[in-house]
């Protein structure tokens, strides 16, 4: 852990002789890294959409509900 809190350090303070500029330039790239990963893990749950959609088709949903709640009894 400490060495994670001492590359952040050295990080913050390299990025501290930055221009305004490329500050920006930082704060852009590590966005659009962000936006990235948040993408895939997004792509990844999509591909789920509709699974197993079949396994209810003769399963009255209200019933199904109701059997539930007697059991919580």
């Amino acid at each position: 852990m400490q060495t994670k809190t001492n590359n952040l350090n050295q990080i913050l303070s390299q990025i501290e002789y930055l221009s305004y500029d490329e500050k920006i330039e930082v704060m852009d790239r590590i966005i659009r890294s962000f936006k990235k990963q948040n993408s895939s893990a997004r792509e990844g749950l999509t591909r789920l959409k509709g699974l197993g959609k079949g396994l209810w088709n003769n399963i009255n949903v209200d019933e199904y509900i109701d059997s539930q709640r007697k059991t919580w009894d």
